[in-house]
């Protein structure tokens, strides 16, 4: 995988929980580096990332090669566990999506749901009830639900115009960025 990126110009980074204390010698940690050398690799992450009651450790690493590292990683404590957070700046390419309208629909509205039960509960269904063939009695159950479907959930016509995607970027990794974003701020109000 390392020599397959190294080929295509590509930007590796390797994150987490390695369990090798990067301040502690050992013959792994020595093969580890050598391998970094190699393919010319750098952990980036410099302080302890674990820090307990009588021991310290660098064992949660963010290794990527040595052109494409404008900064360190810098460590912060969260308290979501007894492991400090890192973070490390990345400049990525971001791709413009052309000008794309989309329809949808929109479920979670309780009044959308409400006008829905409201419109069946005051038809009649008599036309469906008065028709003896079961696939015509079914199509005219459909076309009246259909109607009163469309009335109270309506398709709205969203335009993603000049809007950014970076592909990598997951949903998980935006909500986390908003909880830190929320853990700064209420850093700074203390």
């Amino acid at each position: 995988m390392i020599q397959k990126d190294e080929e295509r110009n590509k930007q590796l980074n390797l994150c987490g929980d390695w369990n090798k204390n990067f301040m502690q010698g050992s013959v792994r940690l020595h093969d580890m580096q050598e391998l970094q050398l190699l393919h010319n690799l750098v952990n980036t992450v410099k302080s302890p990332t674990r820090v307990a009651k009588d021991t310290v450790s660098l064992i949660d690493v963010i290794i990527t090669n040595k052109n494409s590292i404008g900064e360190l990683a810098a460590e912060m404590n969260l308290a979501y566990s007894d492991h400090k957070t890192q973070t490390l700046q990345l400049n990525v390419k971001t791709i413009v999506r052309k000008c794309k309208k989309i329809k949808l629909r929109q479920y979670s509205e309780k009044k959308s749901i409400g006008e829905f039960k409201y419109l069946l509960n005051k038809e009649s269904w008599k036309e469906v009830f008065q028709t003896s063939e079961v696939n015509s009695a079914l199509q005219v159950f459909m076309d009246i639900f259909g109607y009163y479907y469309n009335i109270a959930f309506p398709y709205k016509l969203i335009n993603l115009s000049n809007t950014y995607n970076s592909k990598w970027i997951t949903r998980g990794i935006k909500i986390s960025s908003k909880r830190m974003s929320f853990f700064e701020f209420s850093k700074e109000e203390i």
